[in-house]
């Protein structure tokens, strides 16, 4: 009977890791898909913006390059966290 415990205990800390995984992955895609929107919009902006006014397009230009390292570190971590090798 002890052992059917203990194996009860370990399905149930394991079914808590599993959410909080599924939560932090969930975390993670939202913020993803959040800077892939808002760059989109960036995009946009700059397409708009005329060539003449420099300073903006640069200015637009690095917040695009900025959220474009924010996904980049973003997926990094998700893979550094969850598909390591073991």
């Amino acid at each position: 009977m002890a052992k059917e415990i203990i194996i009860d205990i370990n399905v149930r800390d394991a079914e808590k890791n599993l959410q909080e995984i599924n939560e932090t992955l969930r975390v993670q895609k939202e913020i993803i898909a959040d800077l892939e929107v808002a760059n989109s919009k960036l995009e946009s902006k700059l397409e708009k913006t005329s060539k003449k006014d420099l300073n903006r397009r640069r200015e637009i230009s690095k917040e695009i390059s900025k959220n474009k390292q924010l996904i980049k570190e973003e997926q990094a971590g998700i893979k550094k966290k969850y598909f390591r090798k073991r």
